[in-house]
């Protein structure tokens, strides 16, 4: 049981998206907690919605999945 918490504390709970084709190249940043978003693209990062994320999820390639992320924003 305390294997199992574990297992779960330490779940990958972030999901990245990249779209190459057509320019400009963006990522999208999914959490399992957030119905929300994080889309960086041309130097600028948007919070999309629910709708907004699923109506050009298909357009983007899943990259990976991740424990956290980490960067500096300029």
């Amino acid at each position: 049981a305390a294997s199992e918490e574990r297992r779960m504390a330490f779940s990958k709970g972030f999901r990245i998206y990249h779209k190459l084709d057509p320019p400009p190249f963006s990522l999208i940043v999914e959490t399992r907690h957030k119905e929300e978003c994080l889309m960086f693209e041309s130097g600028a990062v948007a919070v999309l919605s629910s709708a907004e994320k699923e109506a050009i999820k298909g357009t983007y390639s899943k990259v990976l999945d991740a424990y956290g992320l980490l960067g500096v924003l300029r």
